[in-house]
C-alpha cells in the first residue's frame, strides 16, 4: 500500500543519514553523497534499500527521483536540481501510478570550491524523493 512505501522511503533516508561513528560532527552517508553530488552512490544504496523485504509483504517495481533543494549565495528563493533517479526511461516517468513523496532535511559541510548548485560552508539541505511503482 501506499502507507508502506512511504515508511520504507523514510526509513531508507533515516538509515541513509545515520552515521556510521558517532564521533562528533561526523557527517552521514547520506550527507556525504550530496556534499560530493554523489548521485550514482545514491541511487545504487537507496535502491538496496528499497528491494529489502520483510517476508510478508511483496513491494516491488520501485521506481524514484530524488531531488535536492539548497539556498545559493543570496538568492533568496532555494534552488533545486535533480540529484539521482531509478531508471532513464521516460515511458517509466508516464506510465505509472501516483507517486508518494518522502523527505529528510540534511546537515551539510560543503568544502570550498562546492560543487554546482551548493554555497560553500554548512547548510541545511532538503532531499525530497518521489517513489511510485511502475
Amino acid at each position: 500500500s501506499d502507507m508502506q512505501i512511504q515508511q520504507l522511503g523514510y526509513d531508507a533516508l533515516l538509515m541513509m543519514d545515520t552515521p556510521d561513528n558517532f564521533t562528533p560532527l561526523s557527517a552521514s552517508p547520506l550527507a556525504v553523497m550530496i556534499q560530493g553530488n554523489k548521485g550514482a552512490d545514491f541511487k545504487t544504496a537507496f535502491s538496496d534499500y528499497l528491494s529489502k523485504k520483510t517476508g510478508i509483504t511483496n513491494i516491488s517495481d520501485l521506481e524514484y527521483n530524488a531531488t535536492v533543494y539548497s539556498r545559493y549565495s543570496n538568492d533568496p528563493e532555494p534552488r533545486s536540481h535533480a540529484f539521482s533517479h531509478s531508471t532513464n526511461s521516460s515511458v517509466s516517468q508516464l506510465t505509472r501510478e501516483p507517486a508518494i513523496s518522502v523527505t529528510r532535511y540534511v546537515w551539510i559541510n560543503m568544502p570550498n570550491p562546492p560543487p554546482s548548485n551548493y554555497d560553500t560552508g554548512q547548510q541545511l539541505v532538503l532531499l525530497e524523493v518521489l517513489i511510485w511503482r511502475r
